[in-house]
């Protein structure tokens, strides 16, 4: 078999089929290792790490796009692609047989693109996770992975890898899958993600809804152009450990929400507002830091202050209890953006500047 040709940057869309689906291809992506293979000793042990790439290529009759990522169990990287003739492409590092490689599984229905990715799962289902999982953070470790199998283990300048005991050995293979998605159609886009390290990268996709769900991991979220596609809702719900969402208003997105659960998070509002943005934010326990640009827009906050949460704001002005606006709020004429802050026992910072 030919070797896929990496030099070309790839892509992809989202989402379970609706109620009267059309006929769905499922794919388990195993193609040919390419042509990169190294062999490096980490404490002893020998990692052997190759690439698989996967193109996802479009019947030519897709007008938008609809794509679910399922990622239980692993480190993923999700960027904008550039090949016009493909939806998505998956590149992967597992090229071991005993790794649950990406499912993948796309149809149409009409004008309409059906993307669904899985990894770490089995068609979009858990099944028996490797040997150890990934850590979501160097210092932090939930108790319910040390239950389910052991620490994961990380080289240097690669994500986090699962650990498998083999008739030869003790193997470490490398648990990266990167999805490039298409630029080129508007796209519905869901991610649910639990233990592993995650990058997702917005920039330059023409995103119509944004639903993000995170587990026990470390997520990192950007979005460093503006979107040309008016995006109606932008969902991200954090739980357990580290979630930065950096360029907020550039998505063009009409409401946002962020509800944490316990960690530390950090939501940058870069950009430059087109248009009123309504966003909801809530904290369990933990920290949640947020940064706005003046060009961005004005701002105005409203938060409910208890005993148990702090409430930091630097560059803006308490107006009454529980609301706050930039200074010169009410002689602008530009976008608003509103925030609705809330926290169980938390602390919450923001600075406009």
């Amino acid at each position: 078999m030919e070797a896929p040709n990496l030099s070309k940057d790839p892509i992809a869309p989202r989402h379970a089929p609706p109620r009267h689906s059309p006929t769905l291809t499922r794919h388990t992506v195993r193609v040919a290792a390419i042509s990169i293979a190294a062999l490096a000793g980490v404490a002893g042990v020998a990692v052997a790490i190759g690439f698989i790439l996967s193109p996802i290529a479009k019947n030519g009759t897709e007008r938008r796009l609809i794509f679910r990522l399922d990622a239980p169990y692993g480190s993923i990287e999700v960027k904008p692609g550039t090949d016009p003739n493909s939806v998505a492409a998956i590149q992967s590092d597992q090229t071991d047989p005993s790794m649950r490689g990406p499912h993948w599984s796309y149809g149409h229905l009409g004008e309409i693109g059906i993307l669904r990715i899985g990894i770490g799962t089995d068609e979009g289902m858990l099944d028996t996770p490797p040997l150890a999982i990934w850590k979501a953070d160097d210092n932090f470790l939930p108790a319910r992975a040390e239950q389910i199998s052991g620490i994961g283990v990380r080289t240097p300048g690669s994500l986090y890898h699962a650990v498998h005991e083999t008739d030869e050995g003790t193997k470490i293979s490398a648990s990266r899958t990167r999805i490039y998605i298409t630029r080129d159609l508007p796209i519905d886009f869901t991610a649910n993600l639990g233990f592993g390290e995650s990058s997702i990268d917005l920039t330059r996709l023409p995103l119509t809804n944004v639903d993000i769900e995170t587990g026990a991991s470390r997520a990192t979220i950007c979005s460093n152009e503006p979107n040309h596609q008016v995006l109606g809702n932008c969902s991200v719900k954090a739980g357990l450990g580290e979630c930065t969402f950096c360029g907020i208003s550039n998505l063009n997105a009409r409401h946002f929400s962020f509800s944490g659960s316990v960690g530390s998070y950090h939501l940058g509002f870069e950009g430059r507002l087109v248009h009123d943005l309504d966003a909801q934010i809530e904290v369990g326990i933990g920290v949640c830091t947020m940064t706005i640009p003046a060009l961005a827009g004005r701002v105005r906050v409203f938060f409910e202050d208890n005993m148990f949460t702090s409430y930091t704001f630097d560059g803006l002005v308490r107006r009454r209890e529980g609301y706050a606006t930039s200074a010169g709020f009410d002689h602008s004429s530009s976008p608003i953006l509103t925030l609705h802050l809330t926290s169980v026992a938390g602390r919450m910072a923001l600075s406009y500047r």
